[in-house]
Formats: structure tokens, C-alpha cells, sequence
């Protein structure tokens, strides 16, 4: 069954990489250099397209199975009528036969992984009925008013709704994000490893892409199998503090590549948000600085397709919920069908978990306790200590080490690290901000490590870094037993137990039969864990007109 999975994630990187050279080659249309620096690039340029294309398809029909065999159809006549793809081939001869090797064993062992049950919890909540919907209609205007999770604007669901129209779906929603552990076990161990033999790069880089292995292998078991945002976020997160080390080391920069990396980052996630916007300002500063002449890159064919993209991406939220942001709340639009601003509050204060701080009658002195209480809680226990404690106390330390030696530093990366960090101080959940503090961590203490050892020993602390990741998780656990290699365990989809429920017009939606519970899973398109009397659909026979509420006094 292992091989099902394999076999998957190969599928999934096979058809990305195809996307990513077509996108290359129509909007890009410089001149190709097979870089093995070329592949992750590619590889997220065929994830942008991908969504670019699927965000256009759904907003008139549902991610169907036409919806795939147009969009492979479009990857094979690149195939077979542009002759321009297999320039593109020639990146995999900038590997090792040793580099392939270790690859595939990394691919194994995740698929390995997937002997697991799905996560994450949000899986049953909102990540798989979005599919569903995703899978069976148009989208929906005002589906939040259904559920307020419904309204999360995802573009991870949207890629994988496509491929609940393949033969074994269930090995390709277990292992979807192996994708994404792939890209990063290419960016943090392969390329530093091809580095190192060949001695084509300082020492620097090969230490500052190898740091970022030690929390890929925690989020390896942490994150995966399943439908998790989070684990994308992250990988995407440590990508563009390798692209900006480039920018910032090489005077030079991949041009395309970052603002892609900032639109697929806060698409996933919203928490991505006000940190992508930090790196794109000091992206633009850079640019600036080393062309002289910002207008033209904002002329380029790729600028405009990612403008496009991410204005669509905006218009979908709205549609979903009349809030472009959500769960932002502070931006809407006066459509009929808005949820209501007590339903956003809902949702923000449950991902925030900041119900107590907005207690009136609660003392300064208790807030401040509490808060610190919860400051602690992310920090310190188990395995919080490789998400933000260890990145953070070593990246301080490198940069008091660069500080007080006075080395030639760029110290303009700390300010989307700190946007982010404040966000985490806000609300203090690592998943939303741990790209950051390793950012802070591999590019400071990278520095320190690149002056104890030479050149020649670099490939002993790459080796124990290697070694490191691995010990944080078999020999201490982090509060948590990690399997290396999981027993076989069916992959099953949970069921829920449903009731039906009637709004005040007659409309019969449905619920979930156990109150204490709230994951609706596959049960029913309809199934919602907040029944809502004022819910209406436009059209009770064609769901796709989608619901709005009324006022009830």
C-alpha cells in the first residue's frame, strides 16, 4: 500500500513540474539556466498555475472531472508540442545519482508516514466538506452563512479537489502535502548536500539551507498525513528566507519567484497575510535598489498574472462570505449575502482562542498573568520547544554575535521576523509563525557557525545537523512518540451521525446528532455544526444560487 502512496506524490510533483515549465515558458520567457536551484522555483510556479487556472474554472463549474482532463490535456500538448519542455529536463542532470538515491528514500519513508490517521482535526471540520463543495458546484455565494468555516478561502482545498477525481483518492488526500515536504527536503538537505561535494557555494548557504532540515523532519510527523494548512505555510515560509539570503548574498535575485511564494503563502493561509505583505515591501526595496528601475518589473507578463490571481483570489472570498479576508473581519462588502459580523467574531475568537482577554471586568494584573501563562504554554512544553523556543533563543544569539562583532549585515529582513512575531505575541500559536523564528535562527546563527568551521568541516555539522533532526525525535520524543515507520492502518474516512434540522422558511438542512461534536466530514453537503434558522437558500432545488439570512425578531 506504501507504494500507492509513492506513487502519488510522484504524480503530483510529475504534473506541477510540467505546469511550472509551461508557466516559465509563457510568462516568464527569460532565458533558462538548469540551476538545481531551478527545481523547488519550478515546482512552486506549477503550484501557482495550477490554482491560477482552477481559481478561474471554479468560479462557473465545480472542480470536476473535465476539470482535469482539460487541465492534463493542456500539460501533454506542452509535452509534446512545445519542444521548450525538455530544456526544462535538463535541471535533473545538475543531481547526483547519490542526491536521487537519498530523495527517493525521503519519499519512501513519508509515504511510510500515511499509515496514519488523517489530520488534522479541522479536517473533519471544515478542510474536507469545503472539497466536497469545491467538487460538486460552482462556488457558492454566502456558503459561510451554511457554516462560518465553509467561508476559509483555501487555495490548498481547491488543489486538492482535484484529485477526488483520480483512482485512489484516499492515498492521494493522505500524502497531498508530501508535495510540500518534498520541495523542502529538496531546498534543506539535497541542495546543501550537492553543495558541499561539489564545493560550488560558501559554506554559508550550505549551513543556512541545512538548519531549516531540523524542524522538516518535526513537521514531517507533526503535519502529516492529511489536509493540513499549516504544514505548507511553513515550508513556504523558509523558502523565501532562502530566496531572500540569495537576493541579499548575490546582489542578484530570481525575480518571479518571491512575490509567487507571498500570493501561495497568504492563499493557503490568511495568517500569512500581514508577514507576506513585509516581504514584498522589502522585496520591492531590494529590487529597487539593484535595477534602479522598479517599472519595469511591475510590466512583466508573470507580475500581471499574479496581480490577476490574487485579485480573483479576493473576489472569491467575498463571494464565499462577503469578506474578502476572512476571518479578518474589519473589510467587507455590502452583499446580500455577508455573514453576519457576530458569526466572524465567532470564528476569529476561536482561532485566536482570545475569549478571556476580551473579559471587561477582568484585572490588568490576571490579563497579564494569563497572557504570560499562555506565552509559556507555546514555548516550553515538549515539542513547542523546536517551533519557536530553540529558533528563537539561537537566532538571538547569532544576532548578538553579528551585533557586537560589527559583521556586514543586512538587517532589513527583520522586518517581516518581527511583523510575524508580533502576530505570534497576538496569538500565540506556533503553527502560524515558526517559518519565522527559524528564518531568524538559519540566518544569524548560520553566520556563527560558518566562522568555527572551515570549509573542509562543513560536512561534519552538516552531517550533525543531519543527525540532530533525527535524535530531537528518536531518542527525546518532545512529549510526543514519534513511529520512524508506522504499521499499516486502512485509510477510512470518520463518519458523522447526523440529524436533519429546519430553518424557519422549511428549509432542511442537517446536524450532527452528538451536540458535543463538530466535525460533519462527508456525511452531507448540508451538514453544518451551527444550524442557523435564519438560513436561506436563493433556490431550494439549485444549491449552486447559494444562501443568504434573513433578520428574525
Amino acid at each position: 500500500m506504501i507504494l500507492y502512496d509513492f506513487f502519488c506524490i510522484i504524480f503530483l510533483l510529475i504534473q506541477f513540474f510540467i505546469s511550472g515549465s509551461l508557466f516559465h515558458s509563457l510568462f516568464i520567457k527569460t532565458r533558462f539556466d538548469a540551476d538545481i536551484n531551478a527545481i523547488p522555483r519550478i515546482l512552486f510556479f506549477g503550484i501557482f498555475l495550477n490554482i491560477t487556472f482552477l481559481q478561474i474554472w471554479h468560479l462557473f463549474l465545480p472542480i470536476n472531472l473535465l476539470c482535469s482532463l482539460v487541465m492534463h490535456f493542456i500539460q501533454l500538448f506542452f509535452i509534446f508540442y512545445n519542444k521548450s519542455f525538455f530544456k526544462y529536463l535538463q535541471i535533473f542532470k545538475t543531481l547526483s545519482l547519490e542526491s536521487y538515491f537519498l530523495f527517493f528514500l525521503f519519499l519512501l519513508w513519508i509515504s511510510g508516514l500515511t499509515n496514519s490517521h488523517i489530520r488534522p482535526y479541522d479536517s473533519g471540520l471544515y478542510h474536507l466538506p469545503t472539497i466536497n463543495w469545491i467538487s460538486s458546484y460552482p462556488i457558492i455565494k454566502g456558503l459561510a452563512n451554511l457554516n462560518i468555516w465553509y467561508g476559509i478561502n483555501s487555495n490548498l482545498f481547491l488543489l486538492i479537489s482535484v484529485t477526488k477525481n483520480y483512482p485512489f483518492y484516499l492515498n492521494f488526500l493522505w500524502g497531498f502535502n508530501g508535495v510540500f515536504l518534498c520541495i523542502g527536503f529538496l531546498s534543506f538537505f539535497i541542495i546543501p548536500f550537492e553543495f558541499l561535494f561539489q564545493m560550488k557555494k560558501k559554506n554559508t548557504e550550505i549551513l543556512y539551507r541545512s538548519i531549516f532540515l531540523i524542524p522538516l523532519i518535526h513537521y514531517s510527523f507533526y503535519y502529516f498525513p492529511g489536509t493540513s494548512t499549516d504544514l505548507p505555510i511553513f515550508i513556504i515560509g523558509c523558502i523565501v528566507s532562502i530566496e531572500f539570503f540569495l537576493l541579499i548574498a548575490n546582489k542578484t535575485s530570481y525575480d518571479h519567484i518571491i512575490p509567487i511564494l507571498v500570493f501561495l503563502g497568504i492563499t493557503i493561509k490568511t495568517s500569512f497575510l500581514f508577514f507576506g505583505l513585509g516581504v514584498l515591501i522589502i522585496f520591492i526595496i531590494k529590487i529597487y535598489l539593484i535595477k534602479k528601475n522598479i517599472k519595469l518589473y511591475f510590466f512583466k507578463l508573470s507580475f500581471g498574472v499574479f496581480i490577476i490571481s490574487s485579485i480573483i483570489w479576493l473576489s472569491r472570498g467575498v463571494i464565499l462570505s462577503g469578506y474578502p479576508l476572512l476571518p479578518l473581519k474589519s473589510i467587507s462588502l455590502p452583499v446580500s449575502w455577508k455573514m453576519d459580523k457576530d458569526d466572524a467574531s465567532v470564528m476569529r475568537n476561536s482561532l485566536n482562542n482570545k475569549d478571556i482577554f476580551h473579559d471587561e471586568h477582568l484585572k490588568l494584573k490576571d490579563l497579564l498573568s494569563f497572557k504570560l501563562k499562555v506565552l509559556k504554554g507555546a514555548l516550553l512544553p515538549g515539542h513547542k520547544k523546536v517551533e519557536m523556543f530553540y529558533p528563537i533563543i539561537f537566532g538571538f544569539i547569532g544576532l548578538v554575535y553579528v551585533l557586537k562583532l560589527k559583521k556586514k549585515n543586512n538587517y532589513i529582513i527583520l522586518f517581516p521576523i518581527l511583523i510575524q512575531f508580533l502576530i505570534w505575541f497576538t496569538i500565540p500559536k506556533n503553527r502560524y509563525s515558526s517559518f519565522s523564528a527559524w528564518w531568524l535562527c538559519s540566518h544569524y546563527f548560520s553566520i556563527i557557525l560558518e566562522d568555527i568551521f572551515s570549509k573542509k568541516h562543513t560536512k561534519y555539522i552538516f552531517l550533525l545537523i543531519l543527525i540532530l533532526s533525527i535524535a530531537l525525535h528518536k531518542i527525546d520524543y518532545l512529549g510526543q512518540e514519534k513511529i520512524f515507520f508506522p504499521k499499516y492502518i486502512k485509510k477510512k474516512i470518520p463518519k458523522a451521525d447526523i440529524k436533519p434540522f429546519k430553518t424557519s422558511s422549511g428549509f432542511e438542512i442537517f446536524t450532527l446528532e452528538d451536540e458535543s461534536k463538530d466535525q460533519c466530514w462527508e456525511s452531507n453537503l448540508l451538514c453544518t455544526r451551527f444550524p442557523n434558522k435564519k438560513l436561506r437558500p436563493y433556490d431550494e432545488n439549485d444549491l449552486s444560487k447559494g444562501f443568504y439570512t434573513i433578520k428574525i425578531d
